[in-house]
């Protein structure tokens, strides 16, 4: 054998150069490691604060339909109101002058856009000219009773 001794590897301690690097090497991966979940994190925070925005726009359109609910169940109510005043008042009054009533509603309540009618000005103006008529009629009533009537 020469006089050089042969170590094996088993028996040989790490160079501390190598030992040294191995270390940094554990450190970059750790601190790649802990890059990566920080950036997780962040877009983590990220759908998180859009989620929440998400949420208060939900819950606004969900106050939104709520109140319009309540508006339409309002609405309806006070149409079927008319309705039912239109109805008895019907019942008192000639087809002819009804038409006319129903027509000129109709003629006020076109959207001039769209050139549809809209129900619900259709409602109101047709509600309104029979209520002025009921009161015309009324009226002349009244007063025909107070002519005639010996004094």
């Amino acid at each position: 054998m020469s006089g050089r001794a042969v170590i094996s590897s088993a028996e040989s301690p790490i160079s501390p150069p190598v030992q040294e690097r191995n270390v940094l090497l554990e450190e970059l991966i750790r601190r790649q490691d802990c890059a990566d979940l920080s950036s997780d994190l962040q877009v983590l925070e990220a759908q998180k604060v859009r989620l929440t925005l998400l949420e208060e726009k939900i819950k606004e359109v969900l106050i939104m339909l709520r109140s319009l609910n309540s508006m339409v169940r309002s609405k309806n109510e006070q149409v079927k109101t008319r309705l039912s005043e239109c109805e008895t008042f019907r019942q008192n009054i000639s087809s002819r002058t009804l038409g006319k009533l129903v027509l000129d509603a109709v003629q006020r309540s076109v959207d001039p856009l769209t050139k549809e009618v809209q129900v619900f000005k259709f409602l109101n103006h047709l509600y309104h000219s029979v209520r002025d008529f009921e009161r015309l009629t009324t009226e002349n009533q009244v007063s025909n009773v107070l002519i005639t009537e010996p004094r």
